[in-house]
């Protein structure tokens, strides 16, 4: 199956329709180069559209969720990005479904954990928002060139049948996440998730 290669930072977002949903990777380690060769690369993740690009994170209170100017979520470097597909949302109706995540506890930033509940399961979950089955089967059947269309594939329904689709997320985006559930042991994951706890609480001053 072919792949729609991702676009460096070379290739502007502008090439693509406003409704466009992206989806922004980022280094966030040095060694990034060195541990993608091993399959664990680290990331942060974001969702670009309608000219804005949506994250997560970790926090002491509120919301963890914010914006910030496609391909700029400081302090990490951006690496590649995808096109997911084509949102029918129109950017009013955008502006609606993130206030109504903003307001749900499972975004709030003391929720977060590195491992279980991070930038990257927010982008998925925004993706499927953006992007319904329906949506995904249509697109996927169109075999649009510009398109992410990976090689693991996965079932949703639509009108009660089962259609099948690329997933929303490449696969090494995921790694870590897959990873850390069915390799890492417990006492492992917990100094991992403290370490990134203080750390990042530390440089918000909280």
């Amino acid at each position: 199956m072919s792949q729609a290669p991702p676009l460096s930072s070379a290739a502007p977002s502008e090439r693509y329709p406003p409704n466009t949903v992206l989806l922004n990777v980022y280094d966030i380690s040095t060694y990034n180069s060195y541990l993608s060769s091993l399959g664990i690369g680290l990331h942060h993740a974001g969702i670009e559209v309608y000219g804005r690009e949506y994250m997560y994170g970790r926090c002491a209170e509120g919301t963890g969720l914010g914006s910030c100017e496609p391909k700029h979520c400081v302090p990490h470097t951006f690496a590649e990005q995808y096109a997911l597909g084509y949102t029918g949302l129109s950017e009013e109706e955008v502006d609606e479904l993130m206030e109504s995540l903003e307001e749900d506890p499972q975004w709030g930033g003391s929720a977060y954990h590195l491992i279980y509940h991070n930038c990257i399961h927010f982008a998925e979950a925004l993706a499927a928002h953006l992007l319904p089955p329906r949506a995904r089967a249509e697109q996927y059947a169109r075999r649009d060139a510009r398109l992410w269309q990976g090689v693991n594939m996965e079932t949703v329904q639509v009108d009660g049948a089962g259609v099948t689709v690329p997933e929303l997320m490449p696969p090494h985006v995921m790694r870590l996440c897959w990873l850390g559930n069915s390799y890492l042991p417990t006492y492992l994951i917990n100094k991992l998730e403290d370490f990134d706890k203080s750390s990042t609480l530390q440089q918000q001053g909280a």
